[in-house]
């Protein structure tokens, strides 16, 4: 790694607190990857973040650990929207996988570190970046254009908001993956009346925003919306090995 560049920009987290949850940082690369050259101006990085470990799978090594993610919804998604770079993944015989929990802190450094040395990646063989947290596949333009180029945190980028039916065919059930890249909660809120839903949305964007640049939010917190109706309020819920989010969630009680 070169370090003669200027001192990187820094992430700040301006709505810290210091009672949140660890971030945990969870990529697979898909590629050829040889021994990771990263030159910090460049990429804005300062190297892997205390705490992530890259580990390259391939053939003749646990290539279970990378075969893994080319399966489920996810996968089947990813193939029907793009399927030439799909195919091109399907026959990739390497895997690099970071991963790892890194100190809650008062900046989001370690995520710009993540981005450029992904980014840097890019550069040296990689073909496209699996998000197992958020459930997306990156090809190197999408990550480029939404991710690196955007040059600050931009947390709405990593988190996915889901509207799925819900028991009532005319009410969604609005939720979240993602958030555990930022050591929050994710999101859920049932019964949400269809009529509702950019209401609903703009409230839990909010809620991305505010936890991951720091934020907490405590247990019976009351919404005060105008858009939406009173008396809505969160519960903190969930264990990281919940399928439905791997992750904590706060569970946010329509009236």
């Amino acid at each position: 790694m070169s370090d003669t560049a200027a001192d990187l920009p820094s992430w700040p987290r301006l709505k810290y607190e210091s009672d949140g949850g660890k971030p945990f940082v969870f990529f697979v690369l898909y590629g050829t990857f040889e021994p990771p050259y990263v030159y910090r101006s460049k990429y804005r990085c300062a190297g892997l973040p205390d705490g992530v470990v890259a580990q390259k799978y391939h053939d003749d090594q646990l290539p279970e650990v990378r075969d893994q993610f080319r399966q489920g919804p996810a996968w089947d998604e990813f193939t029907a929207a793009n399927p030439g770079l799909a195919d091109t993944v399907s026959r990739a015989t390497e895997g690099l996988v970071l991963k790892g929990e890194v100190a809650d802190t008062d900046s989001l450094n370690y995520l710009r570190d993540i981005i450029g040395f992904i980014t840097s990646m890019m550069d040296q063989g990689c073909i496209c970046v699996c998000d197992p947290q958020m459930q997306e596949w990156w090809s190197p333009r999408s990550w480029r254009t939404r991710i690196f180029d955007v040059n600050e945190a931009a947390p709405r980028q990593h988190v996915v908001v889901r509207f799925s039916e819900d028991t009532n065919p005319e009410k969604y059930w609005v939720h979240t993956r993602g958030m555990r890249l930022f050591g929050r909660p994710d999101l859920s809120m049932h019964d949400v009346p269809k009529k509702n839903r950019d209401a609903a949305l703009d409230m839990v964007e909010r809620f991305i925003e505010l936890q991951a640049f720091g934020g907490v939010v405590p247990e019976g917190k009351e919404i005060a919306m105008n858009s939406l109706p009173a008396g809505m309020k969160c519960y903190h819920r969930g264990h990281v090995d919940a399928p439905e989010f791997n992750n904590v969630h706060i569970e946010i009680e329509w009236p």
